[in-house]
């Protein structure tokens, strides 16, 4: 709009020069007396008519547009103004809440890289569960055909089987497998998952005591069982054990010989006692400032991309992890993989565009991650067009 104006601001004030040049270099001809010189002055009148009628409404208008402009930057400014304040105010309410994270004499950065390394502890728990699974053991139907469908516009070359352990051992590390633990779980992957599967799931891992617990060498044990599916079937029979339940018809005999001496009660903390209430309102506080940049029409790109690298500095390398994991949960499909889709305002260009809603690629949010895997995840096969900091050296 403002090149606009200044364009047609400048074609007036060209116009008006043009015009008056031509006028005064045509009156010497039409103005004076022939083989005299003299200035016709009964006639010069007219002169003065024609450059306040004419010329002086040219110029007239231009000043009009010119002023227009000028509001116009001064409402940006302001606007600008108030921007900035809105965006270091969440941005001090950033770091008040990694601040909140304090524990323990652990700085809150701390205490994200230890929860991401319960994440990692998750996936690696879970291995003997999706042992020879495969993609049609896991997804409903139906939700598979949709998120492929969804996928196809932003990141089509995903590995889903790959996508459903992350999201699976993340949700577990956020929610916690407490007894709401498990309903919020039950709730979040009914019609996305197969419900025999996630069952399994979730009971396999409840059985994880915290280290501090009497009952942890017993878990270990029957993790260190050979063959992965021995381990879960061995969880299994120790969980009907405890609940008194007949184990005669059960053939394998070293399974249930190990389940009777590997047996152990439910009174103990579990290894997975959900985070829910530390990362809740940090991720959708994050999720509200990147947002609250990238919908500014008072910005350009480039100066959305400054205040954006500007809150990505406030964040750990384990932030940036973590963010990544959630982003590629349920929790955080918006972030990128699946965002809010925005129409262009104009008519002519009612097209979908989800590059502009595509937060962690746009802004390069995971930049600084080190490395070109996390623990064997291959973020890069995530988010192939964040400009990683390992490549600008």
């Amino acid at each position: 709009m403002k090149i606009f104006i200044k364009i047609i601001s400048l074609i007036f004030i060209l116009g008006g020069l043009i015009a008056t040049a031509y006028f005064l270099w045509q009156l010497s001809f039409d103005y004076k007396i022939p083989n005299e010189g003299s200035v016709l002055l009964d006639k010069t009148g007219q002169v003065g008519d024609f450059i306040g009628g004419v010329i002086g409404t040219i110029f007239t208008l231009a000043g009009f547009l010119v002023l227009v402009l000028t509001l116009l930057e001064q409402t940006s400014f302001a606007s600008k103004e108030r921007f900035e304040s809105k965006f270091f105010e969440l941005l001090k309410l950033h770091r008040e809440n990694v601040k909140e994270l304090e524990a323990d004499n652990l700085s809150g950065r701390k205490e994200y890289h230890n929860i991401f390394m319960q994440f990692l502890n998750c996936r690696e728990d879970l291995k003997p569960v999706f042992s020879r699974q495969n993609i049609n053991h896991i997804y409903e139907p139906e939700f598979l055909n949709n998120i492929e469908s969804k996928l196809k516009l932003t990141h089509p070359s995903i590995d889903l089987f790959e996508l459903a352990k992350l999201n699976i051992a993340y949700l577990i590390t956020y929610y916690g497998v407490s007894s709401d633990g498990k309903t919020i779980l039950h709730n979040t992957f009914e019609g996305k998952y197969k419900k025999t599967f996630t069952n399994r799931v979730i009971e396999f891992i409840a059985m994880k005591p915290v280290e501090e617990s009497k009952y942890f060498k017993k878990w270990v044990s029957v993790m260190k069982m050979n063959r992965h599916k021995k381990k879960v079937k061995t969880f299994e029979l120790i969980r009907r054990l405890r609940n008194n339940e007949n184990i005669d018809t059960i053939a394998d005999s070293e399974l249930v010989n190990k389940a009777t001496a590997e047996l152990y009660q439910s009174n103990y903390t579990k290894f997975y006692g959900g985070h829910q209430y530390k990362l809740g309102h940090y991720f959708r506080h994050l999720f509200q400032t990147f947002s609250f940049i990238n919908l500014q029409t008072i910005l350009s790109d480039k100066e959305k991309y400054f205040y954006a690298k500007t809150l990505r500095a406030q964040l750990s390398t384990h932030e940036q992890a973590l963010l990544f994991v959630n982003s590629i949960s349920f929790l955080g499909l918006k972030w990128d993989l699946i965002p809010d889709i925005k129409k262009r305002r104009l008519k002519i260009f009612k097209r979908l565009d989800p590059g502009e809603s595509r937060l962690i690629t746009k802004y390069n949010l995971i930049k600084n991650i080190p490395g070109e895997e996390i623990f064997g995840i291959k973020y890069n096969q995530y988010y192939p067009e964040v400009e990683y900091e390992r490549f600008n050296i």
